[in-house]
């Protein structure tokens, strides 16, 4: 039997920061798990702060484009050739990070 696209996937990608957001003496309030299936946020140095989230993909500001392609996009295009209904929806606020994800820095 073919495996096909799950039926809905929660997936969250962050962007590289920006120029404006690389201030000296910043720190990185968004942790992703050595697994790749939470985010953790934090605000300030309190762990007890921190709250932490599960989504089925998490990709930190490495993550290339194909690797996001080969885990979300590919399994879609298939679905869609096999005549299935398939949609992506890229939800953030403005400068979150949504195009980047979707189309890379070219």
């Amino acid at each position: 039997m073919e495996r096909h696209a799950p039926a809905i996937t929660v997936a969250v990608s962050m962007r590289p920061l920006n120029q404006h957001e690389r201030v000296k003496g910043s720190v990185k309030c968004v942790q992703v798990d050595a697994a790749g299936s939470q985010v953790r946020l934090s605000l300030g140095d309190s762990a007890s702060a921190a709250s932490t989230f599960a989504f089925d993909h998490v990709y930190d500001d490495t993550t290339t484009q194909h690797a996001i392609y080969e885990d979300l996009g590919r399994p879609l295009v298939k679905s869609a050739f096999d005549g299935r209904t398939c949609l992506i929806f890229a939800h953030g606020a403005c400068g979150s990070g949504k195009t980047h994800t979707l189309t890379g820095t070219t």
